[in-house]
């Protein structure tokens, strides 16, 4: 039997949690003026394209979003404990 399957299903839902925040601030709030975009993720990678300028700003914030998932889960799912940091390098 596959063991590991429901940890891998919740860390994808996880990242699409993660993205939707993502996408949110780079395309919805346009936060670079179309610097800076995500080409890909996998897992719990998500990869970035952007102008050298704000590259730190960009990674900044990604890294913030991904490592504030515990308290979007708890506002979210208030009912369900979640006592994990995520932890997140860029």
């Amino acid at each position: 039997p596959v063991k590991n399957y429901p940890i891998q299903s919740y860390g994808a839902e996880l990242v699409s949690i993660a993205l939707a925040k993502i996408f949110r601030e780079f395309v919805l709030e346009d936060r670079f003026n179309g610097r800076a975009c995500v080409t890909n993720f996998v897992h719990d990678s998500v990869w970035l394209d952007c102008h050298e300028d704000i590259a730190q700003d960009a990674c900044d914030l990604i890294s913030g979003l991904m490592s504030s998932l515990r308290d979007v889960l708890q506002k979210e799912f208030p009912g369900a404990p979640c006592n994990v940091n995520f932890g997140v390098s860029a």
